[in-house]
């Protein structure tokens, strides 16, 4: 595998576009939530996030607490898929 040039890099960096605002995910194949270790901060934003993902979109957080549901509330499809490892 070879390294991206700096501007691939760029041209990257730029598909990246952070949000405060879920109505801006609408129709997103990625989302990645990465919000601090606050359980209800955490839940509410994944609440608000996944009914906007593009079918067969890609829900992404960076806690462990999501896998296990220890205090994320999660739908039961977005649950379900975390379950199977998807």
């Amino acid at each position: 595998m070879t390294q991206a040039s700096e501007i691939q890099q760029g041209a990257l960096l730029n598909l990246i576009t952070p949000t405060g605002d879920a109505a801006e995910l609408r129709g997103c194949d990625l989302i990645i939530e990465a919000v601090f270790e606050q359980r209800a901060l955490k839940a509410a934003v994944a609440r608000e996030a996944e009914p906007m993902l593009a079918a067969g979109g890609v829900f992404a957080s960076n806690t462990s607490t999501a896998r296990h549901g220890a205090g994320f509330a999660l739908s039961p499809a977005l649950r379900e898929r975390l379950a199977a490892g998807a």
